[in-house]
């Protein structure tokens, strides 16, 4: 099992429910983030697991680093998401070009 938290990125006590946690392994796994942020999915043991998440409308989706499943669960894997105007003013403070679809080119 892998569980955590998705927090809003510059706020650790606001938590974004409402997001679904999927495995990018693993396209049938996934699970919805509850009402206070917090989620847990059923993984495989023995198996490389890539965890992201879909979040509501507002903030940006986002991966995590990819963990080796091994006999333990999973805790604390935590997501910290960025909302859409911190991710849209970094891009134009730093220079960096949106495509169409407001995503760093």
């Amino acid at each position: 099992m892998i569980e955590g938290t998705a927090y809003a990125f510059f706020d650790i006590d606001d938590r974004i429910p409402g997001g679904v946690v999927g495995v990018e392994e693993l396209p049938e796994i996934s699970g919805p983030v509850g009402p206070e942020g917090h989620y847990a999915i059923q993984v495989p043991d023995n198996a490389s697991v890539t965890p992201y998440i879909e979040t509501p409308a507002g903030y940006r989706d986002i991966y995590l680093q990819t963990f080796y499943t091994s006999g333990e669960d999973l805790q604390h894997v935590n997501f910290q998401v960025v909302p859409d105007i911190y991710y849209v003013g970094f891009a134009a403070l730093l220079g960096i070009p949106l495509d169409e679809n407001q995503v760093l080119e």
